[in-house]
């Protein structure tokens, strides 16, 4: 996140566990969502991607608790390779 300061608003869904809160690029001009590991307290977890202000953009599926940092690592590196193919081109130019 780039600024020093944000105010934050969460809109946790289904009345689930906020188990962990993870920034992420909205994009490489756009700004910043938040990824929310969200626990449904039988044992799955899933990850809603949402604005600072509380917006829901997109919900994973349920997976096993034990697979839920893996999903959002899965998430961060699918937005870092956007926004790497955004600002190169797709590869198109070098970054020498």
């Amino acid at each position: 996140m780039r600024d020093a300061t944000y105010s934050l608003t969460l809109n946790l869904p289904n009345n689930h566990v906020l188990s962990a809160l993870y920034p992420i690029s909205r994009g490489v001009y756009a700004g910043d969502d938040v990824l929310m590991l969200m626990d449904d307290l039988c044992g799955r977890v899933y990850v809603v991607r949402a604005t600072l202000a509380g917006k829901h953009l997109s919900t994973s599926e349920m997976v096993k608790k034990a697979d839920g940092m893996a999903l959002i690592t899965k998430m961060q590196n699918d937005q870092s390779s956007s926004d790497y193919n955004a600002v190169t081109g797709n590869g198109r130019w070098g970054t020498d």
